[in-house]
C-alpha cells in the first residue's frame, strides 16, 4: 500500500497518514512538502514518479477484519459502529 500526504495538507494531516503508515506493515510512505490535500496536482511531476509503484509492488492480501481492528485500536475506538462509513 502506498500512502501519500502533502506536509500541509488541512483537512487530512500528516500525522494521521505517518500514523496509518505506521499500523500498515509493508506499506511505503510518500511525504510531499509543501503540499496541500492534493499533492497529486500540486506536484504532478512527483507523482509521476511513483507509478513504478504498480509494477514493483505485489498486491496486498488483506483480512479487512483484522485491518480495521488495528486501526480501531489505534484510533480509541472500540465497536464497529464506532467507525465512520463512507
Amino acid at each position: 500500500m502506498l500512502l501519500v500526504g502533502g506536509s500541509r495538507d488541512s483537512i487530512i494531516p500528516i500525522e494521521h497518514t505517518v500514523a496509518a503508515h505506521n499500523l500498515l506493515p509493508g506499506s511505503r510512505l510518500q511525504i510531499f512538502e509543501g503540499a496541500g490535500h492534493f499533492p497529486h496536482a500540486e506536484q504532478s511531476t512527483r507523482f509521476a514518479e511513483l507509478t513504478h509503484f504498480l509494477t514493483d509492488t505485489r498486491a496486498a492480501q488483506s483480512d479487512l477484519q483484522s485491518l480495521r481492528r488495528r486501526l480501531q485500536s489505534s484510533a480509541g475506538l472500540h465497536s464497529p459502529a464506532d467507525v465512520p462509513v463512507a
